[in-house]
């Protein structure tokens, strides 16, 4: 059997606490989390496993510098000498990080699992131990290039999701996905890993609610916006401070794209009827992108604009 990689970055499956504040110590659970492991009863408890210490931080302290260490520990790893690798992190942004990696990653050959708990090992409603399980299993038994998050709800049920369709944690502490993981990772035509790639602090992600007031977003140093859409595709388009319309002509004159986050079930819809609201903002110049998630298009557009300079081929991109 061949080796596993498994990265430490934090999170709940990482913290322990000490009057009643939980706080990350890597070092403390590696061990805890490897003899659970020991004493699952798992075919494959006798793995041999590598281990990085690459941070200990809380997953919703994370910044764009933190992901760009991840990818780049994964990079410089000798894929020949492991089956996969299993990298621990928090909740909270855990579907950011499952984004990122699913985009930045493509071309990877051995499958990455991101593996977190809902409570802290060895506590009662803690999953981490199963996810732990399910994670080695799937690598062992699967050989599947990708990113892959194994999750058990609350209902005791098992999902390994595809990162790349993977939603926020809800206020459950369950995680869901587009497909719940019987659905394949979308064909791209750019393959990425390993090339070098920096992803910046260039990238405006915004969520239409009522009362948004764009005269208060600033566009110093951005180089595109995502706009969420309500669900039947549409944003406000009247009005001065709270008009996309408005903001998008701001956006032009500064040089700054706009792309309308769509969501992959709203493709349909603009073949058909669609909303004057939605009309307007593409006569506008806004582009529509449908990716399967909130979180897969804005680490898509963060990458292209790492990537690309030029309008056209950040546009090509964010289509594939």
């Amino acid at each position: 059997m061949g080796k596993l990689l498994l990265v430490l970055t934090g999170g709940t499956i990482c913290s322990f606490a000490e009057n009643h504040v939980k706080s990350p110590d890597t070092q403390a659970a590696l061990p805890l989390l490897l003899k659970s492991f020991e004493k699952s009863g798992s075919p494959y408890a006798d793995t041999e496993f590598d281990v990085i210490n690459l941070m200990q931080e809380l997953s919703e302290n994370l910044q764009l510098e933190h992901l760009n260490r991840m990818r780049e520990c994964l990079c410089q790893v000798d894929w020949d000498e492991y089956d996969g690798a299993i990298l621990a992190h928090g909740t909270d942004t855990l579907s950011f990080t499952a984004a990122f990696l699913s985009v930045t990653l493509r071309g990877l050959l051995k499958p990455v699992c991101l593996l977190s708990s809902r409570q802290m090992l060895g506590q009662p409603g803690s999953n981490g131990e199963a996810n732990f399980a399910a994670a080695v299993a799937w690598i062992k038994e699967r050989h599947l290039g990708g990113v892959y998050v194994p999750y058990e709800n609350t209902n005791g049920k098992l999902y390994m999701h595809l990162g790349e369709e993977l939603f926020g944690c809800d206020a459950q502490d369950d995680f869901y996905s587009m497909t719940m993981g019987q659905g394949m990772p979308a064909p791209w035509k750019r393959i990425l890993f390993p090339n070098p790639l920096t992803i910046k602090n260039n990238v405006m992600l915004i969520a239409p609610y009522v009362g948004l007031d764009y005269s208060a977003l600033r566009l110093d140093g951005k180089r595109a916006v995502l706009h969420g859409t309500y669900h039947s595709g549409t944003a406000c388009t009247k009005g001065d401070n709270n008009n996309l319309l408005v903001f998008l002509e701001r956006a032009k004159e500064a040089g700054v794209l706009v792309f309308l986050e769509m969501g992959h079930e709203k493709q349909g819809m603009m073949d058909g009827d669609i909303y004057e609201s939605t009309r307007a903002l593409l006569d506008a110049g806004a582009v529509p992108v449908y990716d399967k998630t909130t979180e897969m298009g804005y680490m898509k557009l963060l990458t292209a604009c790492a990537l690309y300079e030029t309008d056209e081929e950040i546009r090509q991109f964010m289509e594939e």
